[in-house]
């Protein structure tokens, strides 16, 4: 049984004999949103980030796309928050929002984290960030990772994972 999401991702790239029609992907995702996908929520805030001819949404409900995948589990989407509230200043809030998608296995968000750990001052926030958090972070990051690895999903991943971990 194919899900809105999935189907709107076929129609997106036009794959499975489904041609090409970004609009009506869309239409999918949106249906699958509103009806609890927490990956439709992100497909489309990336296509609002990406493609603004074809969804020319506005900032804010964009953001409340965002906000709402993340709640509902999808761990780019909460990534993404965690980047965009440390940039503005908020560090505390941020680096939060960065530990939950490290610690769902979300490698860059691990790979954030330390780049704050390490900077030596040059990066705000460390105060929000301990040795400890940051070791729990890593080991928690690492057993996601080890949970949902497969050599077959590592066969069919992208290169710069079928090297197994990076933690």
């Amino acid at each position: 049984m194919l899900t809105l999401y999935k189907i709107g991702e076929f129609l997106w790239y036009g794959k499975n004999g489904m041609s090409k029609d970004k609009l009506k992907a869309l239409d999918y995702w949106i249906r699958a949103a509103e009806l609890g996908s927490a990956e439709a929520c992100g497909a489309i805030v990336l296509l609002c980030e990406r493609d603004t001819a074809v969804a020319p949404m506005d900032k804010k409900r964009a953001f409340i796309f965002e906000q709402v995948g993340a709640m509902r589990g999808n761990i780019l989407s909460r990534h993404n928050i965690g980047e965009r509230e440390y940039n503005r200043g908020n560090h505390e809030v941020g680096i939060r929002h960065l530990k939950i998608a490290a610690e769902a296995g979300h490698q860059k968000s691990l790979d954030a984290l330390k780049e704050i750990f390490l900077a030596d001052g040059s990066f705000p926030g460390k105060e929000f960030l301990s040795k400890k958090s940051l070791d729990d972070a890593l080991r928690v990051c690492h057993a996601a990772q080890v949970e949902v690895y497969s050599e077959e999903r590592a066969k069919h991943s992208d290169p710069e994972y079928r090297e197994g971990f990076r933690c």
